[in-house]
């Protein structure tokens, strides 16, 4: 298989691309994934200073968008997270108790939990990213079948809780980015 060529089809010209070593593909693609986690930490953060900013503003109509931000935060911390410590992330806002479990699993057996992140932080993100996933849709819509607003369903206490949540998500990922990135420059290049 090494020894086939790589070909490439361009408008109906075929292209023969070049051949590079494992090590070199490897570091590209763990670049790559890092780069990815960081643009999603960095979209995390965003979400969540915009719902503090909201939040701030101090309304009671501004809550649903304040709830809707931070569990976009979340969502979004978490699958750097999975990024980050070598795992796939699914595309639905809701990890589901399957996937939960899965990621748990090699997680746990991929990552050295003895230094960064402690295993009580990554528990409390993935568990943070299932239990707002709950509220994606109402925070946006309400409780449709009762004819209820997401602006009548949502008060200042929940409002905080997921600002105080979304926080936190913000500082796990952040945490476990520094510590990705860490790794990856101490990482000797193989020959």
């Amino acid at each position: 298989m090494a020894d086939r060529p790589n070909y490439h089809c361009t408008k109906l010209t075929f292209v023969q691309l070049p051949q590079f070593p494992a090590r070199l593909y490897n570091i590209t693609v763990e670049k790559m994934v890092f780069e990815q986690a960081e643009q999603l930490i960095n979209r995390a953060g965003a979400r969540f200073y915009m719902a503090r900013d909201t939040l701030a503003k101090g309304s009671s109509s501004y809550y649903p968008e304040v709830i809707s931000a931070c569990i976009d935060s979340i969502e979004l911390a978490t699958k750097a997270v999975a990024l980050c410590l070598g795992g796939e992330y699914p595309e639905a806002h809701d990890f589901g108790t399957k996937k939960y479990e899965e990621l748990l699993g090699r997680l746990r057996d991929a990552w050295p939990f003895e230094h960064y992140p402690p295993r009580r932080d990554l528990a409390r993100l993935l568990n943070y990213n299932s239990f707002w996933a709950t509220f994606y849709a109402r925070s946006k819509y309400g409780f449709e079948v009762l004819r209820v607003g997401a602006g009548e369903l949502f008060e200042k206490p929940e409002t905080q809780m997921a600002l105080n949540h979304a926080e936190e998500c913000n500082r796990i990922a952040r945490a476990v980015l520094e510590r990705r990135r860490k790794t990856l420059r101490e990482k000797p290049e193989t020959k």
